[in-house]
């Protein structure tokens, strides 16, 4: 019977070394749902000989990244580095997996914050919805596992 990987295995960890070549990978534990949607840009290979279909191969992965945290900048230290990666345009290096027992699967890059979106609702608890996206370092992109 295959395995079914209920969303709550995911896991994100922040590297906590300042150096990404030798990461100290913590996991990021206060967050709700973790949205990583890997695409592709593409480009056009239609010819004369596709019989009059489009064609077309992926150029570019895009590695978006989405989340949120539970807003506790005075306790949780990953939220105030979040917080602080946006204000200060300094970099965040990541680590996504499927939380697979049996070997995970994901990716790692060096990221930058693009959003930092401070959610208060009325009937809820005060959130920081976080998105990023991979930025340029000595560390390429990676797949994990």
């Amino acid at each position: 019977m295959a395995t079914i990987l209920r969303g709550r295995l995911n896991k994100l960890y922040r590297d906590t070394s300042g150096t990404p070549a030798s990461p100290t990978w913590v996991e990021v534990k206060k967050i709700g749902d973790l949205v990583l949607a890997l695409e592709k840009e593409e480009a056009d290979a239609s010819n004369r000989d596709s019989n009059g279909v489009e064609e077309v191969v992926g150029v570019f992965t895009k590695y978006p990244l989405s989340f949120e945290i539970f807003w506790k900048p005075d306790t949780e230290a990953h939220c105030l580095a979040f917080w602080n990666a946006f204000h200060n345009d300094t970099d965040v290096h990541l680590k996504i997996t499927d939380g697979n027992p049996a070997g995970e699967r994901g990716v790692r890059f060096v990221s930058t914050v693009l959003k930092a979106e401070m959610q208060g609702p009325l009937k809820g608890i005060q959130k920081l919805a976080v998105s990023v996206k991979p930025t340029p370092s000595d560390l390429a992109p990676s797949v994990v596992g």
